[in-house]
């Protein structure tokens, strides 16, 4: 789950890190962990509640995964692992793992069919507000991912990403709204892609990362 998922396997591995950015856009020198052929990342290190100075309703609006997805390409191309585990929890965002996966190579269209975010680049924008009603997801990930959650919420409703935990993360009530009502929406832009996730236990983990893992194949 949430921080010392790398501590607590460091007397097993071989550390490793990579370059990506934070939650907030900033450069950043990630760690990772090597255990035979399995790479460990923790989702706490890299797009973290921690790396936040303030946590308030503009840091929510900016925060997002996309360094997450990031490391995970870049440990992918060094490491050359056949199973990533992901420690899910901690994070300082929900964007329901839009991030990452933009991240990862997916494309995501608005409900008037403009791309949103073309070009993969660097965001400074939590993806999910700009409300992606369709994505072609990166099926190309060939490798086995496996998220490691401590929560089972799903991705929407009263125990979901953004009610539950948008809160402690600086949204407030208004916000919270905004996230939930974007949320439903992506929702259904996965369930269209073929990613029956939303209500799966552990989808709304880490602001909805546990979302894309599985969106992913994980």
């Amino acid at each position: 789950g949430g921080e010392g998922t790398l501590d607590a396997l460091a007397a097993r591995g071989r550390p490793g890190a990579v370059d990506t950015i934070d939650l907030l856009g900033r450069p950043l020198r990630a760690a990772h962990l090597m255990i035979g052929d399995t790479a460990v990342i923790e989702s706490a290190t890299t797009v973290g509640l921690g790396l936040l100075d303030e946590v308030s309703p503009a840091s929510a609006r900016r925060a997002h995964s996309y360094g997450l997805g990031l490391q995970l390409a870049r440990v992918t191309e060094l490491e050359k692992p056949s199973v990533v585990l992901v420690g899910l929890g901690g994070t300082g965002c929900t964007d329901g793992g839009t991030g990452a996966l933009l991240a990862l190579g997916a494309r995501m269209w608005d409900v008037s069919g403009r791309e949103l975010f073309p070009g993969q680049r660097v965001l400074d924008v939590n993806p999910l507000l700009a409300r992606p009603a369709r994505v072609l997801l990166p099926w190309a990930v060939s490798l086995e991912i496996i998220g490691l959650a401590d929560v089972d919420s799903p991705l929407l409703g009263t125990s979901g990403a953004a009610q539950m935990f948008g809160p402690q993360k600086g949204a407030d009530d208004a916000l919270v709204a905004e996230l939930e009502y974007a949320m439903e929406g992506w929702a259904a832009a996965l369930r269209e892609a073929g990613a029956h996730v939303a209500g799966t236990p552990g989808a709304g983990a880490a602001g909805g990362l546990g979302a894309a893992i599985m969106a992913l194949g994980g």
